[in-house]
């Protein structure tokens, strides 16, 4: 009997450890996917700009296991085998997590038995009303536009940015609420980046250090210490690119003694060329009176830089950055970005736009 009980022992355990294949320290992520039998999937994570495989199952009987073991809490996301556009994403973490779905919604699944993603669905369905009242908006909108309305597009647009803000106020609060998840440094990360470096600045010193083990978090805290140099009343660092004549080079210290006007532009940015007439009348009134443009282009291709300068009359200095000088230097973000510099090469102005930068200079060179 004593045999007997032993036996029954040892399977009851192997049957118990052949239902988990969770690695020590790791994740089990067990699907059920209605109508996929003998679809294989990719459990994947962001590495820099990439997706990169974490693991790999074939779907039995509706049902897909995933294990592997994660540095820290982050996004995780699942492909069909063979393409790269996602078809789930979510916040995974070293735990037991499960989903249910179906094979044309699985966009739709929710994962439990994550704590990051837990918090990151309250977030979203937080955000719900938002994209209701998104949605109204953009019909009004187009109503307004096909009637050409203009008071009534002025309305919606007044709105639209009352929204976004009551919503980036929530988002902010929610940061504080939870300055040691994940999540809250995603939202940092994709709420924030084009606030100016004040806004998020105060953003990211709302987040625990705990989360530096997460790359994003040095990536950040990286891009701020470079727009900090940039900022109004700052010397704007030097720099020495490629001219568009061939051969030549242009230092941005050698215009010491003018005012400056440093434009990051490319051929593709239809708001860039959109701001090149205003530029030109201002570049045509005040050059003689010591203002100066120095364009710097972020074309890869040379050709097209080169017919969008001529196409457009950009009479002043062109440059190529062809040393990522706009990103490691300036930080910029977004084109068109423009700095306006004084005759020490101090920042005093940035992002002016149509008639803005005339009025200034109209200050400044009376």
């Amino acid at each position: 009997m004593k045999n007997i009980l032993l036996a029954l022992l040892v399977v009851s355990f192997t049957l118990g450890s052949c239902q988990s294949k969770r690695p020590e320290g790791g994740f089990l992520l067990t699907g059920k996917i209605i109508g996929a039998d003998s679809t294989t999937y990719v459990l994947a994570k962001a590495e820099g700009r990439s997706l990169v495989g974490i693991d790999t199952a074939t779907v039995t009987k509706g049902k897909v296991e995933f294990t592997g073991i994660l540095e820290y809490a982050q996004q995780l996301y699942i492909m069909v085998e063979g393409q790269q556009r996602p078809v789930m994403q979510f916040f995974g973490e070293n735990s037991d997590m499960a989903f249910t779905g179906s094979v044309d919604s699985l966009q739709k699944a929710e994962v439990t038995g994550s704590a990051a993603n837990d918090l990151m669905i309250s977030y979203n369905k937080s955000n719900e009303k938002y994209q209701e009242q998104n949605q109204q908006l953009m019909t009004r909108y187009q109503t307004a536009q096909a009637s050409k309305d203009q008071a009534a597009i002025d309305t919606i647009i007044k709105e639209y940015e009352n929204m976004m803000a009551e919503k980036q106020a929530g988002t902010s609060e929610f940061i504080t609420a939870n300055p040691a998840s994940p999540v809250s440094l995603f939202l940092v990360q994709t709420g924030f980046m084009m606030e100016g470096y004040k806004k998020l600045n105060g953003e990211f010193s709302k987040l625990d250090t705990t989360l530096a083990v997460i790359p994003a978090y040095k990536e950040i805290g990286d891009y701020l210490k470079i727009v900090e140099n940039v900022q109004i009343d700052k010397t704007a660092p030097d720099f020495t690119i490629p001219s568009i004549e061939e051969g030549k080079e242009i230092t941005l210290s050698s215009l010491r003694g003018k005012y400056v006007l440093v434009d990051f532009w490319a051929s593709w940015c239809q708001p860039c060329r959109a701001e090149t007439p205003n530029v030109l009348a201002a570049y045509k009134k005040y050059k003689s009176k010591g203002f100066e443009v120095l364009s710097v282009s972020v074309d890869r291709d040379l050709a097209a830089w080169k017919k969008a300068v001529s196409d457009d009359g950009m009479i002043w200095i062109q440059g190529h950055d062809d040393k990522d000088i706009s990103h490691t230097l300036y930080g910029v973000v977004s084109i068109p970005s423009t700095f306006l510099l004084d005759k020490d090469g101090v920042i005093i102005e940035k992002n002016l736009r149509g008639g803005a930068l005339e009025e200034k200079l109209q200050e400044l060179l009376k």
